[in-house]
């Protein structure tokens, strides 16, 4: 089907007043949020492994509970505080900066999408102030890079498709595997760089091209320290050995163990639980305690296996709790005040309400179909493995702000 292909961008000063904006707000969350929410648990092994890697020029074999955490996000971390990662506002001000970005290239999304100046400003003010992509940058974690990454890839491709231009879907895919770099998850994703295949308004060879491009670009950032993996580890480790850990952390006794936890005290009980569960399990799960990754690897996959093949009932039961938990619109109950959860219930459903219109009067079903494939292969990534908002929040809630800009920007468009 011809899609249109016009151009529809911000003018300049707009964007600056964007980016500043979207920039204030994170500045203002970090300074309303860091005394009042606990800090993120993960941000320490990040910090540990930007700093091994400024000091010794080498990643280590191992971050954290039983695993090496992807190295995006601390190389991002190394290099954007200049070898002081444990400097945590210089690690805000980077998050700070890097949902700011984000929030123009979501504006510049939305504006191809929907064709319509006034959806880019829609979705660009509501990337700068939406209250999940604010939290995000609180501590340090790798979801705001992730995140930029991810759209300037979807932004990338869309461009290569609509001049067409085989060097802008060469940085897309290259911007997806530094995305999946930084998030393993990102992986599957990959596929969709075929997807200017599908366009019908070239000849199959300009197609053809353009696709090659992007998977080119993916394979030449990925395939480096995929290699260096295998050559180091004797194993094909795209980007971690943490795919395996997840996938048994979400089916195993322990997944049953935290879905049954009903308060936030239960829930820390778990939490004791499961930091002592790391010295058991070199122990009960042969080869979880190698110095190797890729021997944690196999070791954990093992386990999960065969914990799966045990307990199909469970494992039946686990899965439904986690489809339930990713597409619940509320923030768990557990972790949150009851004016937060009520907030959340209403908002969330109206997103994906406005985003639903968006997306059935899209002009552009072909990416309408691409923005569904997105949704899907991200939700049966981490209902396999393990599930939080905060993942769904860099995966769906994007395409969820386009195509709701798109139906909000419907009234305004027989206005010059």
């Amino acid at each position: 089907m011809t899609e249109s292909a016009a151009a529809i961008s911000l003018p300049r000063r707009e964007k600056l007043a964007l980016f500043a904006l979207a920039l204030a707000a994170r500045g203002a969350a970090a300074a309303l949020l860091a005394a009042r929410v606990p800090r993120f648990g993960d941000s320490a092994a990040y910090i540990r492994a930007a700093e091994a890697l400024w000091k010794t020029g080498t990643y280590p074999a191992w971050t954290d509970l039983a695993i090496f955490r992807p190295p995006g996000y601390p190389a991002f971390l190394a290099l954007s505080t200049w070898g002081h990662p444990a400097w945590i506002v210089g690690d805000r001000a980077a998050n700070a900066v890097l949902g700011a970005l984000a929030a123009l290239v979501l504006a510049s999304i939305a504006g191809r999408v929907a064709q319509s100046l006034p959806a880019a400003r829609i979705a660009g003010f509501a990337a700068a102030v939406y209250p999940p992509f604010l939290v995000l940058g609180v501590d340090p974690q790798s979801e705001p890079l992730c995140l930029v990454l991810l759209l300037v890839a979807g932004f990338l491709l869309l461009v290569s498709v609509d001049r067409p231009s085989s060097g802008c879907a060469l940085f897309a895919g290259g911007a997806l595997a530094l995305a999946a770099l930084t998030r393993p998850s990102v992986l599957p994703l990959g596929i969709l760089l075929a997807a200017p295949l599908f366009d019908r308004r070239f000849p199959f060879a300009v197609r053809r091209a353009l696709a090659a491009s992007a998977l080119f670009g993916f394979g030449v950032v990925l395939l480096p320290w995929t290699v260096r993996n295998a050559v180091r580890f004797h194993a094909v480790l795209p980007v971690s050995d943490g795919g395996a850990f997840v996938f048994w952390q979400g089916n195993s006794p322990s997944a049953e163990a935290y879905y049954r936890a009903r308060s936030r005290a239960e829930t820390d009980e778990w939490v004791g639980e499961f930091g002592r569960d790391l010295a058991r399990w070199p122990a009960e799960i042969p080869g979880a305690g190698s110095p190797n990754p890729a021997v944690r690897a196999r070791a954990f996959t093992r386990a999960a296996v065969a914990w799966i093949g045990a307990h199909p009932r469970e494992e039946a039961e686990l899965l439904l709790r986690k489809t339930v938990d990713w597409f619940r619109p509320w923030v768990d109950p557990r972790f949150h005040s009851r004016a937060l959860v009520f907030l959340s219930s209403a908002a969330y459903p109206a997103l994906a309400a406005a985003a639903a219109a968006g997306w059935l009067f899209s002009a552009r079903r072909g990416l309408a179909a691409a923005s569904a494939a997105i949704l899907v292969l991200t939700a049966i990534v981490h209902v396999s493995t393990i599930v939080a908002i905060r993942y769904r929040i860099v995966f769906w809630d994007p395409a969820l702000l386009v195509y709701a800009a798109s139906a909000a920007a419907v009234p305004f468009r027989a206005r010059p």
